[in-house]
């Protein structure tokens, strides 16, 4: 049996490649079989395996999709008058001695095609009318509107950057988007909220299917890695953040304390009054409180809080001066390792597992993705 495809099908510019048994690939790249030089064809866009059986045609995760009859494909056994759509390329595959499709399957798009010249011709041809075409740089290329099963985003915008760095981006947007909610939120309830880790999970999952349509290791890998990273800075911020509120609100209390008592030791007129406030400060009995001990409060320390009751510090400046001689960062360290336990962990790994799945999640149907047999 013999094969072949017939690129530009039914135009002035047809040009036909005799296909070789085994593998026979398709690409914009030279080590191709079939090169086809055009910005929405991958390097590796797609390959042909030609056995004794028939043929079948495997897409190579390219960016811009592989389409039979308008439906985007991943392994398809191709039957005579089959139309591919490599990228925005229409090619024609027809074979001697396998089935040949009724008339009504694969008809041609609608409106103009991609023309594609012969890259082995020696004299470039001119595009039929009517469509007008537009030259295509440094490629020889004829182009016009893309047919109708084109992939839905503009192949130029998906060749325009790699896949890794659109992946990177992805990760970058929904992780940042994710932890600047999460900490918004923990601070709005003073809660450290780690569950919000699968919320971060999915805006980074979703930020790279966003980007990148292909399912890539490489964009596996640096999806779950993000996510791991921002989950954990999430934890830590909002960690951070509760261990200071806490550390304010032991300040307040003890600023309330310490007023209460100045106001009091300075309505004391007796010294008996003073002996019972210092008993009842300490948590001692009244007669556990010398007469030398009294004096020395009156010397020393009733002056200062005669002033404090006077407003002298204010609120502010005493709740910063106490939270200044506290050691905040070992706080924060304690904190955050005491936090660190099972259920941290857990949010932890289902935050990059829902990252995994919406990353590795085929947005094809099973039926398109292999022709039944």
């Amino acid at each position: 049996m013999s094969h072949r495809l017939i690129v530009n099908p039914g135009t002035a510019e047809a040009w036909t490649i005799k296909l070789q048994s085994g593998r026979n690939g398709i690409g914009s790249a030279a080590d191709n079989e079939v090169v086809i030089p055009h910005a929405s064809v991958s390097a590796q866009h797609c390959e042909l395996i030609v056995a004794d059986d028939g043929v079948v045609l495997r897409d190579l995760q390219s960016a811009s999709g592989t389409f039979i009859a308008r439906v985007p494909v991943t392994q398809f056994k191709l039957q005579t008058g089959h139309r591919i759509q490599v990228g925005a390329v229409e090619l024609a595959f027809e074979s001697q001695g396998l089935p040949v499709l009724p008339d009504a399957v694969n008809l041609p798009a609608d409106g103009a095609q991609i023309l594609i010249a012969d890259p082995g011709a020696t004299t470039p041809t001119t595009p039929r009318p009517p469509a007008p075409k537009s030259k295509t740089a440094g490629t020889g290329i004829s182009a016009s509107t893309a047919p109708a099963g084109a992939s839905p985003a503009p192949p130029s915008a998906r060749a325009a950057l790699p896949a890794g760095w659109r992946a990177l981006l992805g990760v970058l947007l929904g992780a940042i988007a994710g932890v600047w909610a999460w900490l918004y939120l923990g601070r709005w309830t003073g809660q450290e909220l780690n569950w919000l880790a699968c919320g971060v999970g999915a805006l980074t999952g979703g930020g790279v299917r966003l980007l990148v349509r292909e399912n890539r290791r490489l964009t596996t890998v640096l999806a779950c890695g993000g996510t791991a990273v921002a989950i954990l800075i999430g934890m830590q911020r909002t960690s951070h953040h509760a261990t200071h509120l806490r550390l304010r609100q032991s300040a307040e209390q003890n600023y309330r304390h310490q007023l209460h008592f100045a106001q009091a030791a300075s309505r004391a007129g007796t010294i008996e009054e003073i002996r019972q406030l210092l008993a009842a400060e300490a948590g001692v009995a009244v007669a556990d409180i010398s007469d030398a001990r009294i004096q020395t409060f009156q010397a020393t320390e009733l002056p200062a809080l005669r002033e404090f009751a006077l407003g002298r510090p204010d609120r502010e400046t005493y709740l910063n001066a106490l939270i200044q001689t506290t050691d905040i960062g070992a706080l924060r360290r304690n904190a955050f390792q005491g936090s660190a336990g099972l259920f941290t962990l857990l949010w932890l790994l289902l935050g990059v597992g829902v990252t995994a799945l919406l990353v590795t999640s085929d947005r094809s149907t099973a039926a398109t993705r292999q022709n039944p047999a």
